[in-house]
């Protein structure tokens, strides 16, 4: 997969979140999007003592018949981390959902994705990105110089005052893959 090619998808996804979730936190550059080590998830990476942020895709998004939908389809999930880079994971359930309900927009091959915990993520966050009430709090919320894995259950509630608190509380929680 051209190296080029999987930055311009990024960049073309990046340019979608930043105007649903607010302009991505440039305290990190953007670098490549490359291959990640065999049997690794997809990521985020900071190499060392760097200001630069990689996305690094799995091996089988890299190659064979359908590499290029499997590879657009992490690359969407893992460009909703590159808004606010967080390098300490776990981050919140939110953010997770969020990411989950990107990429099955972008790339519908996958939709059946049975990772439990992601499609539950996904499953909170999705009506309130449907009805953009999710997007809008967001976006005002890091207007305040928050980062999207620091929002709290009480920031959801002063925003969206029609989210109930149960649910407010579940986005904010550390995600646990």
């Amino acid at each position: 997969m051209n190296e080029a090619v999987l930055c311009g998808w990024r960049d073309e996804y990046l340019i979608d979140l930043g105007s649903m979730l607010g302009p991505r936190n440039d305290e990190y550059r953007l670098g490549t999007v490359r291959k990640q080590e065999d049997h690794k998830p997809p990521t985020i990476w900071k190499p060392h003592n760097s200001n630069t942020v990689d996305v690094l895709l799995t091996p089988s998004a890299m190659i064979g018949n359908y590499g290029w939908r499997l590879a657009k389809w992490q690359l969407a999930h893992e460009c909703v981390h590159l808004i606010d880079p967080n390098f300490e994971p776990p981050t919140i359930v939110m953010e997770e959902g969020i990411a989950s309900w990107f990429q099955n927009r972008k790339i519908e091959l996958f939709r059946s994705c049975s990772e439990r915990p992601y499609v539950s993520a996904e499953a909170l966050v999705m009506p309130h990105m449907e009805n953009g009430s999710l997007p809008k709090a967001i976006r005002q919320i890091r207007q305040g110089g928050i980062q999207i894995n620091q929002i709290t259950h009480s920031f959801l509630t002063k925003m969206m005052p029609a989210l109930d608190t149960e649910t407010a509380r579940k986005l904010a929680e550390r995600f646990n893959s």
